[in-house]
């Protein structure tokens, strides 16, 4: 044989094992390279959010003054506040803090709790329905970069408060590591724009209370670009409950309850005690959730009342009573009409490939799930 016949023989030869050893991947389709953008999208978000929660911590700036309160206090909080001055840090001491009213946060301050610190309000008013006037326990008014962390708020009696933690007009709050127990409401934001509630455990009080017919975790109802993430909040009706804009809620887990995350708009059902209402500066809008776990709900993702541009991207579900996702179309379902949502984004692939999807509106982009049959189970 001659050497070039060889030699071609031995390239194609050579290009054939090689095909045989790496074969060609199969390329994703439209929809599945749609999916993977958004998935992409969140993980740039998560990280852009986790850079952000680093910084906070490292830009802190404050003063070095540090006052310490003493385990087994009595009504010393606002004093320790006052003394440590804007900037200061108020350190609760190991042990039960008692506060006979509610504290008011009216500067840039943090509080931090020794490991198994106790904060108690054993007079925090008694859980209402509609309407409810606003009576926080930890109020943070009208104050930037407030920080709380590390420390348990209970009222320390059988009976439940109204609000755990109320956050009014006061931005760049950060609420971290904190063990809320026993109130119709934990956390409340109104007006705190890039606040970040993380890593706090919140079990509330379904059916323990007659008067409190709705009670919700963590809920926001004006404040942008807020994150919410590391959360472990259990035995709410709402568990996670949000309005306004541009939020992110990621790696939460949710336990019972009606709803575990609702895009929704917060009713006015609140009013503070000179007769304000508490209101959704707008509907919910282009809040993203990604990565979260909701158990036992009875809708595990729901978005309805207005809420637009909402995102809901590979959160799991696990033992939903009705649906895992739903996106509400005009509703009668709280007793009141709702318009109906619009725009939403589901991606629900791989694993929650199965999940029921329940689409009322028609005007959404739904990668993976299994949609539920509308004529059979008709919207409401």
């Amino acid at each position: 044989m001659k050497p070039l016949q060889t030699l071609f023989i031995l390239v194609v030869s050579l290009g054939l094992f090689g095909c045989s050893e790496k074969p060609l991947e199969t390329p994703l389709s439209p929809e599945e390279q749609k999916a993977q953008q958004y998935i992409e999208e969140s993980e740039a978000a998560v990280a852009v959010a986790e850079q952000e929660i680093e910084a906070y911590a490292q830009n802190w700036v404050g003063t070095r003054n540090t006052v310490t309160v003493p385990g087994g206090s009595v009504d010393a909080l606002a004093e320790a506040i006052a003394e440590a001055g804007a900037g200061g840090t108020v350190v609760l001491a190991s042990g039960e803090h008692t506060e006979t009213g509610p504290v008011i946060i009216n500067q840039r301050v943090k509080i931090i709790g020794e490991d198994s610190t106790d904060l108690l309000f054993p007079n925090a008013p008694s859980p209402m329905g509609i309407p409810l006037e606003i009576a926080p326990s930890i109020h943070i008014k009208d104050a930037d970069r407030v920080w709380l962390e590390g420390f348990s708020v209970s009222t320390g009696m059988e009976e439940a408060g109204r609000i755990a933690v109320l956050v009014e007009n006061s931005p760049n709050t950060r609420i971290e590591g904190m063990n809320i127990s026993g109130f119709q409401h934990g956390i409340l934001i109104d007006g705190g724009d890039r606040s970040q509630i993380i890593d706090n455990t919140l079990t509330g009080i379904v059916g323990e209370d007659p008067a409190a017919a709705y009670n919700w975790g963590i809920s926001n109802g004006t404040g942008r670009r807020v994150l919410m993430t590391g959360n472990e909040v259990a035995n709410y009706e709402i568990n996670f409950f949000f309005s306004d804009r541009n939020g992110l809620v990621f790696s939460n887990t949710m336990e019972g309850g009606q709803v575990g995350i609702l895009w929704c708009t917060l009713p006015p059902w609140q009013t503070y005690p000179d007769g304000e209402i508490l209101k959704a500066a707008e509907p919910a809008n282009n809040w993203r959730a990604y990565n979260n776990t909701a158990i036992g709900a009875t809708i595990s993702y729901l978005i309805i009342d207005g809420a637009k541009n909402s995102l809901s991207i590979q959160n799991e579900s696990i033992d939903a009573g009705l649906y895992d996702i739903e996106m509400a179309g005009a509703s009668d379902r709280f007793g009141f009409p709702t318009p109906p949502s619009s725009k939403s984004f589901v991606i629900s692939v791989g694993d929650y490939i199965g999940y029921k999807v329940k689409d009322c509106t028609g005007d959404n982009l739904i990668i993976g799930g299994s949609l539920v049959d509308t004529a059979e189970a008709p919207c409401f």
